[in-house]
């Protein structure tokens, strides 16, 4: 369970730095240098995997394994997590967040950025309205 918690965090920043990249090129456009975006990446992944282990690390010192009483047959081992304080209780809780809402949120705004860009860019090579172009962009990015 914590090395599932630990791998999705991590998954969940690579999403977000991917995301981010994403943004950054459609922005930047002809601008972008591949060598820079290799060195940032460089930079990017480690100290990700740095935060999410580092905000995670309080974990396993609260965690506890058991064996139920209640089976007659065999043995089951639980891990059961309990916080000595209500501040690591709360700390946990904002973590848990973090790590959840944070990858969904850029992911969503890098999203919108982008689609804003592209529909910049089309805007002023086909000198339409700004808002009959973003309602083509979106109606082509619907399932």
């Amino acid at each position: 369970m914590l090395w599932n918690r630990h791998l999705y965090s991590k998954s969940n920043g690579a999403a977000h730095a991917v995301s981010l990249e994403r943004f950054w090129v459609a922005r930047n456009k002809t601008r972008f240098q591949k060598a820079k975006g290799k060195q940032m990446a460089k930079i990017l992944i480690p100290l990700t995997i740095l935060i999410v282990m580092t905000s995670l690390l309080h974990d396993p010192f609260h965690r506890e394994s058991i064996v139920d009483p209640r089976l007659d047959y065999g043995r089951r081992a639980w891990c059961i997590v309990q916080f000595s304080t209500s501040l690591v209780r709360i700390y946990n809780m904002i973590i848990n967040i973090i790590h959840y809402v944070a990858p969904f949120a850029v992911s969503l705004i890098s999203t919108i950025f982008i689609l804003i860009a592209f529909t910049r860019t089309r805007v002023k090579s086909k000198k339409q309205e700004f808002k009959m172009v973003f309602k083509e962009q979106l109606s082509l990015l619907k399932h």
